[in-house]
């Protein structure tokens, strides 16, 4: 973990897949409990800002 917002790039995902977010420990998505089912996740391109002090779990889907 780092104190401050890190921004990643993801790697491209396989063909006819995408990558969705299933958790993000960060204080905004605490009304949704900091998780969503893969139906419900975010579909996420090619980057990704992650706060501080927060984890985030993508699933790469098809």
């Amino acid at each position: 973990m780092y104190h401050l917002p890190v921004d990643f790039r993801l790697p491209s995902p396989g063909n006819n897949y995408r990558w969705v977010r299933l958790i993000d420990t960060a204080a905004w998505a605490e009304t949704n409990y900091n998780c969503w089912s893969v139906e419900q996740g975010a579909v996420i391109a090619d980057r990704y800002k992650v706060n501080g002090f927060s984890i985030v779990v993508l699933e790469e889907i098809n």
